[in-house]
């Protein structure tokens, strides 16, 4: 994890380099601390970002693990396999990270016109 003042640094210099309209994307993972707490970096991003002049414009989820049929197929590494369990056990399941989230972020402002006229042809092709 980054420090406070790293993510600060970061958010700042990516909205200098950034044209008005521009978008950032970052990806974050929740992480479990060695107490037990789930820890979701997600919230302090979005703030310090907006304290940096970005707008929050987009949540996205991925998924991290193949998905056959309506199945997610976690596959356990070398480091996991001593977590598995007896499914017919009624005690909870180890924790998989399944899904990472994105956060995007979008500089105020129009892109310039020529910008604009591109993104809408790809965007919207012509039949």
């Amino acid at each position: 994890m980054v420090s406070k003042q790293q993510l600060t640094t970061f958010l700042n210099a990516s909205w200098r380099v950034l044209r008005p309209g521009g978008h950032l994307a970052l990806i974050t993972t929740a992480c479990y601390q060695a107490d037990g707490r789930l820890i979701d970096p997600g919230p302090e991003i979005i703030r310090d970002a907006r304290a940096a002049g970005l707008r929050y414009s987009q949540h996205v989820i991925v998924v991290r693990v193949p998905v056959h049929d309506d199945t997610l197929h976690i596959q356990a590494t070398t480091a996991t396999l001593g977590q598995l369990r007896d499914s017919r056990s009624r005690a909870l399941p180890p924790v998989a990270r399944v899904h990472a989230d994105v956060s995007l972020f979008t500089k105020p402002g129009t892109a310039p016109a020529r910008l604009r006229l591109a993104w809408t042809a790809m965007a919207w092709p012509a039949p």
